[in-house]
């Protein structure tokens, strides 16, 4: 939905004064065309004032900027320093992406164990994508044993947000199984299940204290 004129203008009058959050918000405006033609320049330049201030969607996005050469000069070096910021800071699309770099050795060394721990962080919190990562590198056994019982749990937790090619690498994995090893995945997957909602209940009523 794209943003009406009088809702950018009290945007970028907060931005001005330094509001933090009005300033990545701002900065994502540009970056996605939002009331404003894209502008990758000045996305970063709002990105960059508010991730310096501690922002973490900020720093986050920041990082995107960089790996990607958005508004900047790509340095995957500059992007895994913000990457660790958000990422000190709980946040899991960067805890994904540092698990990324990890994986591939963008920015960092290339580490199977150092990917897998980043990507167990985000997936805890629920984020689809690293819990596919995670049944990928269970598949694969890549800085985890090789199993395709944690492999139906991860791709089942990631299936469940509604992602085609979880769902299909599900059912694959399940192919794998054999009947006692499927009651063992679905068990597991119950309290995986259980443990993540715990944890997002829990940051919930954190946040709820902070505010």
């Amino acid at each position: 939905m794209k943003m009406p004129p009088q809702d950018l203008l009290g945007l970028q009058e907060r931005a001005g004064r330094g509001d933090l959050a009005a300033c990545y918000a701002l900065g994502r405006c540009y970056a996605d065309a939002n009331g404003v033609g894209k502008n990758e320049n000045e996305a970063a330049i709002w990105f960059k004032r508010a991730a310096e201030k501690g922002h973490a969607d900020s720093q986050f996005a920041l990082a995107v900027a960089y790996l990607n050469g958005a508004g900047l000069e790509a340095n995957p070096l500059e992007a895994a320093r913000w990457l660790r910021a958000a990422v000190a800071q709980g946040h899991p699309g960067a805890q994904n992406s540092l698990g990324s770099s990890y994986a591939t050795g963008r920015g960092v060394p290339q580490n199977d164990k150092e990917a897998v721990r980043y990507f167990l962080m985000a997936a805890m919190q629920g984020h689809p994508v690293a819990q596919f990562n995670l049944g990928m590198c269970s598949v694969y056994g890549q800085g985890v044993p090789q199993s395709y019982v944690d492999a139906y749990v991860w791709f089942s937790l990631s299936a469940a947000h509604g992602d085609e090619i979880s769902k299909e690498s599900r059912d694959r994995a399940s192919e794998a199984l054999s009947i006692e090893d499927q009651k063992l995945a679905r068990e597991l997957l119950r309290v995986r299940s259980g443990e993540i909602a715990a944890r997002r209940r829990q940051a919930v009523q954190e946040g709820k204290a902070a505010a």
